[in-house]
């Protein structure tokens, strides 16, 4: 298997994906906002490596993606009311 740039081996058939940073300073006055967004992204990147890089898991199926859309719609439901 080919390594990733981590150091940890991902599956052949693992999707790729590209994190864009930018290289432009931060705006004045923003710096703290552009730090913290950069952190946000970098933390987004090594979550998605890892994620690339670990055993997969089993198959899900329809039932479960039925539970949590109704999960998710009764959840909604307080918020829309308000």
């Amino acid at each position: 298997m080919p390594a990733a740039g981590n150091g940890a081996s991902m599956s052949p058939h693992a999707a790729s994906a590209n994190t864009a940073l930018p290289h432009a300073p931060a705006p004045s006055g923003m710096s703290s906002e552009y730090v913290r967004e950069l952190m946000d992204r970098l933390q987004l990147r090594r979550l998605l490596l890892a994620g690339a890089a670990s055993d997969p898991a089993a198959p899900v199926e329809a039932g479960y993606f039925n539970e949590l859309r109704d999960r998710v719609r009764k959840a909604a439901k307080p918020a829309a009311e308000a």
